[in-house]
């Protein structure tokens, strides 16, 4: 039968790495040194002039001051890392723009014979280019078709609000001429009122005068005569209004549900816009990606400082502008952790006991 392989009871040691003997515990002795692969980094005396905490103290009544002084230097420590965070992250963007810009413009010259070299980051463009390119125009054509859909429900808006300005002309036209016709059947009513007034006056005089009855018996007949008149022009002209009024009514309508339909295109276009915005946006962020990439290597190898010096100049000032500032904060949170702790600790532990104490000698002051 073929002979079984059987693993090995116990894996090998690892050889000792190279360093100094101060630096790691050899293997071979068996001590129990705690295995080190590096030694401690040392502190940039940069960070130690930006922390500018001094010495530890030596003395215990030194903490106090020593921890008043660390505690103002880390507030300002603070707030200017804030601020170089924010330049930072500005310095990052701009670097980022930067990039795109090159890469785009090394993209559309992937034709050219020096990125020969680069096809592979090319290619990446290209697909990511495609797939963007097939998302934006899928969401311009979801744009465009409810933009047409909106204009056509606009024409309509227009078209109805132009046929009811007529009609709403002629209603003014009416409403005056009714209103006119019910000022005359009220004052000819009024009229026909005062003259029944003064043929009840008349009627209760012991004698009343019957040449004057008659006269107003006479002018009765006509101021009801005038009034019947009146009002039948009030009546005659009600129904060509109110007739009028509904149809002007149903326009309305009409141009309100078209608004309404119109509203509702809308709200369709921003859901199927949201819908699609986010996968052309990831689509866009990965097509910034790989020309990112591809100018990051053009520069590595100086095929845009060839083709595109201007862009490639900008974009490594850049690149070497978030450097800097990356730099520069690091230093400031290196400053940070360089205090002494437990002087400060035990700094600020006496100030808050002499603080309860002369708080107390206070209060025992005031309450005695």
């Amino acid at each position: 039968s073929a002979p079984v392989s059987r693993a090995p009871l116990a894996a090998p040691l690892p050889a000792p790495r190279s360093g100094p003997p101060s630096a790691r515990a050899r293997v071979a002795s068996g001590s129990r040194e705690p295995v080190r692969d590096h030694e401690p980094a040392p502190i940039p005396p940069r960070a130690i002039t930006l922390a500018d905490f001094g010495p530890a103290p030596t003395s215990i009544l030194l903490t106090v001051p020593y921890a008043l002084h660390v505690v103002m230097r880390r507030r300002a420590l603070k707030a200017e890392l804030a601020r170089l965070k924010r330049l930072r992250d500005a310095a990052a963007r701009d670097r980022s723009e930067t990039l795109i810009e090159l890469g785009r413009a090394l993209h559309a010259r992937r034709d050219h014979e020096a990125l020969a070299t680069l096809s592979g980051h090319v290619k990446r463009a290209n697909e990511a280019g495609e797939v963007a390119g097939e998302h934006t125009a899928e969401l311009g054509r979801v744009r465009q078709a409810a933009s047409t859909q909106r204009e056509a429900i606009a024409a309509q808006v227009a078209a109805a609000e132009e046929r009811l300005a007529p009609l709403r002309a002629r209603e003014a036209e009416l409403a005056a001429a009714l209103d006119a016709r019910k000022t005359a059947f009220s004052r000819a009513d009024a009229r026909l009122a005062r003259t029944k007034i003064e043929l009840r006056n008349l009627a209760q005089l012991p004698t009343p005068d019957e040449v004057q009855r008659q006269a107003l018996e006479a002018e009765r007949e006509a101021r009801a005569a005038e009034a019947d008149r009146a009002r039948a022009e009030v009546e005659a002209l009600q129904p060509d209004l109110t007739a009028l009024r509904r149809e002007i009514a149903g326009h309305t309508k009409t141009i309100a549900d078209m608004e309404s339909e119109a509203r509702e295109v809308d709200r369709s276009r921003e859901r199927a816009a949201a819908a699609l915005t986010g996968g052309a946006q990831a689509a866009e962020d990965a097509y910034h990606a790989a020309v990112s990439e591809l100018a990051e290597e053009a520069l590595k190898r100086g095929v845009a400082a060839a083709l595109l010096p201007e862009l490639a100049k900008s974009a490594l000032h850049r690149a070497q502008a978030v450097d800097a500032r990356d730099r520069e904060t690091e230093l400031h949170e290196i400053a940070l952790g360089l205090a002494d702790r437990p002087s400060v600790q035990r700094g600020l532990a006496i100030l808050g006991v002499v603080a309860f104490l002369a708080l107390g000698t206070l209060l025992f002051a005031i309450l005695r």
